[in-house]
């Protein structure tokens, strides 16, 4: 079989897969109006040093057969990210106990998961990265309950010139809801996103933030700025982090 024919087999199995993955994840529950439920949180890792270290954000996605997943960055076990070195995504249970997932206020836990549930052995850092920023990704399965309400994943790649919203919130924050940052989709491909802000994004420590559609579909997650004015940002595709999950993951 030809490299051409090879390619194609390769996009139509990818295609079938999503399609079956919306059949199996239903309509989001993520309410337009209010935010009634918890999207986004901040992550704390609880290290097997015994210490703590707390950056960035992370969201839980729908998954195959009823199952969530929370999504973050690599990144966040990094110096990028103010921890002490670089933690290679086969080791992150060695270094870490488990993950607290607190309300954007700090003021309640909405999920906690194990270390041994980290679904992803491979992975490099956007600092450490070849330009494609979808190995940046942590992923862990969300068992039990969860306060953290699962974000359905867009299908499509965004277009330029579409507007979306980054969700994230200050680190000071007195309220548990997200602020939507509005932008427009400057470049689109399978490599990254890049999105220019209608105004500066101005809530600190947002890596790992979801980007979502005016359906409020996720569309990507938020990985870092491309300049100090915070007007510009990059962003993971969706699509290819599902296209990632998926041949890690697999849908049992």
């Amino acid at each position: 079989m030809n490299h051409a024919n090879t390619t194609m087999r390769n996009i139509l199995i990818f295609s079938c897969c999503l399609a079956g993955f919306f059949l199996f994840a239903g309509k989001s529950s993520f309410a337009q109006s209010g935010y009634t439920h918890a999207s986004v949180g901040w992550p704390v890792f609880k290290l097997r040093s015994g210490e703590t270290h707390c950056a960035g954000k992370a969201f839980a996605i729908k998954w195959y057969r009823g199952r969530t997943l929370l999504l973050m960055p690599l990144h966040l076990l990094s110096p990028e990210a103010g921890f002490s070195h670089y933690v290679n995504a086969r080791d992150v249970a060695g270094v870490v106990s488990e993950v607290e997932i607190q309300d954007l206020a700090q003021q309640s836990v909405l999920a906690t998961v194990s270390s041994a549930d980290c679904l992803l052995k491979t992975g490099t850092t956007v600092g450490m990265g070849k330009g494609d920023l979808n190995t940046d990704l942590m992923a862990f399965e969300l068992r039990g309950s969860s306060k953290l309400d699962p974000l359905q994943i867009s299908g499509t790649l965004p277009k330029v010139g579409s507007e979306v919203y980054v969700l994230t919130k200050d680190m000071h924050a007195t309220s548990s809801q997200p602020d939507r940052f509005a932008g427009k989709v400057a470049r689109a491909d399978v490599t990254g996103l890049t999105i220019r802000m209608d105004s500066p994004l101005t809530a600190l420590s947002s890596s790992g933030a979801p980007v979502v559609n005016e359906k409020n579909e996720l569309v990507g997650m938020m990985l870092g700025k491309q300049d100090e004015s915070r007007m510009v940002i990059m962003a993971a595709p969706a699509v290819t982090m599902f296209r990632r999950l998926y041949a890690e993951v697999g849908n049992r």
